[in-house]
């Protein structure tokens, strides 16, 4: 009999330990699944001021900076940048700063003029 009972509370253990465990991996699919529905918005930023692949490096690596970005491609031909964020991490004002603070007019968000004096000859008008 007593290694009956001792079965049964075994049997009993490992019922709820399996429970916890499949508790916790639904929870953990739940958190998957609302991390997956954030709000990632894209922009299309005009930067008039832009002039070479030098200046879509300078303004790649200011907006990768800004938290929240997710991704950004700059067309220096249509002097347009295209930026994905999460718009609970950042918004516009946010990354159309951090573009001006590396010497570029980010829409109408002027640029700074000591990082403009700082580009390369060919990026500056």
């Amino acid at each position: 009999m007593n290694r009956s009972v001792q079965t049964i509370f075994a049997l009993l253990f490992c019922a709820s330990t399996i429970g916890f465990v499949a508790c916790q991996t639904k929870s953990d699919a739940a958190s998957k699944v609302a991390a997956q529905q954030v709000s990632v918005q894209t922009a299309i930023i005009n930067i008039p001021t832009a002039k070479c692949s030098s200046c879509a490096k300078h303004i790649k690596t200011a907006v990768k900076e800004v938290d929240g970005v997710t991704a950004i491609n700059v067309n220096i031909d249509a002097h347009t940048a295209e930026v994905k964020f999460i718009s609970t991490k950042t918004n516009m004002h946010a990354i159309e700063s951090a573009i001006a603070m590396s010497g570029y007019t980010a829409n109408k968000t002027v640029r700074d003029s000591a990082a403009y004096a700082g580009l390369d000859d060919c990026c500056k008008e």
